[in-house]
C-alpha cells in the first residue's frame, strides 16, 4: 500500500542514507534547469502517487491529510506549477490514480472500508461515486485498453465495463501491482507470482522467486513488463511469455519502488537514495534530489508529465526522532527534452563477453555521453545474498573510454560495475566477467 512506502523503511537504511546521501541542490549549467522543484503548503504535507490527468495538470494524492471542513484532498499542479486543492468525498482517501480511455481521472477510495468504492472525475468536472459489492475497500486500480476499468481488493479483482456490469474474479493483487500489458491483457502483481487476466476471466500465473515479488508492476514501450522487486534490490524485465531479465540497483542498499514509463522509451523509477532512470538495455542513471537540512527527503512516485517531462513527489520528514512524521512535501519536474537532452549521464560497457585470467588485468571499454570520471570495480556476488564484496577499484578520469583493472586469483563468474558522475548525475553499467586460469 502506498501507506505503507515511508514506515516500511528500516532503521539500518535510514542510517545508510545520513551517512551517504545528503546532496546539495542540484546544480545544472546555463540555460534550461534539468531539475525543479515546488514545495507544497502544509496542508500537503503527505504526497504520495502523481499522475497527468486529462486536463493538462498533474493530480497526486495525499495520505491522511484534511482539508478544512474534515475531508481529505487531492493535490493538483499546472505544468507552470500552480498549486491547488481539490477536496474530495467525506470519508474518502483516493489511491491507485489512473485515467481512463473515457477522458477521466478514476482513483480507488481506500477509505470507505465497507465496500469497495471508486471515485471518478469527468473532464467536464462532473465527479462521481460508483460502489461495487463486497466488504473490504478497492487497493488498486487501472484502466484496460477496451474501455474497462479494473480494480483489486485484498481477497479479489474485478472488472468495470463500460456499460456499468461489473464482473469478479478470485484473484488478489496488491495495491499499485495491476495495469495494462502489451498483449492487450491485464497483469496482477502478488507475493511470488506475476498472474495474465483477460475478460473471460482466464488467468494464466508466472510463478515468481519470493525476492521476485513485484512492487510495482507497468507495462513497458518495449513490449515487455517491468517490475520492481525491493527484496532483491532490482528491476526486472518480463516478457509475455516468462523470460526475465534482473537488473540490480548499482548500490546497496538501495530499494526500486515506483516505476513509469518515460516518452523516450525508457524506464523511470523511484528508490531509496533518489530518483532513477534505466534504459531498456539496462544502463542505470541515478539523480540526486534537493535537499532539505535536517531532513531526510524520499522520492515517493514519479510520472510522465504532459510537458515532456518526468514529475515526481518528495516527502521530507526530520532526522529525529526516527518516527516523525514528514512535516514538508514537495513536487519535483526532471526535463531532459530539447536542450537538456544532451546533459542526460548514461554510461555503457562495450559490447561482448568479458573474460580474463586470474590474478591478471583486465581492460574494459565504455561509452558514455558526457565526459565524467569515477570507478571501474570488480564485485563478488552469491545467489540469494543481497550484499555484494568488492574485490578491485580503479579510479577512471574524466573523459576516459577505458580503464584496466586486476582480476580476482580464484578462478569464477564475477562483476565488473562501471560507476561514473557528474553534477548530480551517477552513470551506471554492469556486466558479468568470467574468469580463468
Amino acid at each position: 500500500m502506498a501507506t505503507g512506502m515511508l514506515r516500511s523503511r528500516t532503521i539500518g537504511l535510514l542510517a545508510t542514507l545520513v551517512a551517504v546521501v545528503l546532496p546539495a541542490l542540484l546544480a545544472c549549467p546555463a540555460g534550461a534547469k534539468l531539475m525543479t522543484t515546488y514545495d507544497l503548503p502544509k496542508t500537503l504535507n503527505y504526497a504520495e502517487e502523481i499522475v497527468a490527468a486529462p486536463d493538462g495538470a498533474l493530480w497526486f494524492t495525499q495520505d491522511a491529510v484534511l482539508g478544512p471542513r474534515g475531508q481529505h484532498v487531492l493535490g493538483r499542479i499546472t505544468p507552470a506549477g500552480a498549486v491547488s486543492t481539490v477536496a474530495l468525498p467525506a470519508g474518502a482517501r483516493a489511491e491507485s490514480p489512473a485515467v481512463g480511455l473515457d477522458g477521466a481521472l478514476w482513483f480507488a477510495d481506500y477509505g470507505f472500508v465497507d465496500a469497495p468504492r471508486l471515485l471518478r472525475f469527468g473532464a467536464g468536472g462532473e465527479r462521481r461515486e460508483i460502489v461495487l459489492a463486497g466488504d473490504v475497500p478497492a487497493t488498486a486500480l487501472a484502466a484496460a485498453p477496451d474501455g474497462a476499468m479494473w480494480f483489486s481488493t485484498f481477497e479479489r479483482t474485478g472488472r468495470l465495463a463500460v456499460d456499468g456490469t461489473v464482473t469478479n474474479f478470485r484473484l488478489a493483487a496488491e495495491s499499485g501491482n495491476l495495469t495494462a500489458g502489451p498483449d492487450g491483457a491485464m497483469w496482477a502483481g502478488m507475493a511470488g507470482q506475476i498472474v495474465r487476466l483477460d475478460a473471460s476471466g482466464a488467468t494464466r500465473v508466472f510463478k515468481l522467486p519470493i525476492e521476485l515479488s513485484p512492487e510495482s508492476l507497468i507495462s513497458g514501450s518495449d513490449g515487455a513488463l517491468w517490475f520492481s522487486a525491493s527484496l532483491c534490490e532490482c528491476i526486472v524485465r518480463m516478457t509475455t511469455t516468462g523470460q526475465r531479465r534482473l537488473f540490480r540497483l548499482p548500490q546497496t542498499p538501495d530499494r526500486p519502488d515506483r516505476l513509469a514509463s518515460a516518452p523516450d522509451g525508457a524506464i523511470w523509477f523511484t528508490h531509496s537514495l533518489g530518483l532513477g532512470r534505466i534504459a531498456t538495455t539496462g544502463e542505470f542513471t541515478l539523480f540526486d534530489v534537493p535537499a532539505r537540512r535536517d531532513h531526510f527527503r524520499f522520492a515517493n512516485d514519479v510520472t510522465a508529465g504532459p510537458d515532456g517531462a518526468m514529475w515526481f513527489t518528495l516527502e521530507d520528514t526530520p532526522f529525529e526522532p526516527l518516527e516523525a512524521k514528514p512535516d514538508g512535501s514537495a513536487i519535483g519536474r526532471l526535463d531532459f527534452s530539447g536542450a537538456n537532452a544532451a546533459k542526460l549521464l548514461v554510461a555503457r560497457l562495450a559490447s561482448g563477453p568479458l573474460r580474463g585470467r586470474a590474478g591478471g588485468t583486465l581492460k574494459v571499454r565504455f561509452e558514455t555521453t558526457r565526459p565524467a570520471g569515477g570507478a571501474l570495480v570488480v564485485v563478488r556476488t552469491k545467489p540469494g545474498v543481497l550484499d555484494w564484496r568488492e574485490l578491485a577499484r580503479t579510479r577512471i578520469a574524466p573523459g576516459a573510454r577505458s580503464a584496466t583493472v586486476r582480476l580476482p586469483r580464484r578462478p569464477g563468474t564475477y562483476r565488473v560495475m562501471l560507476r561514473l558522475r557528474v553534477a548530480s548525475q551517477g552513470a551506471n553499467d554492469s556486466a558479468s566477467v568470467r574468469v580463468s586460469r
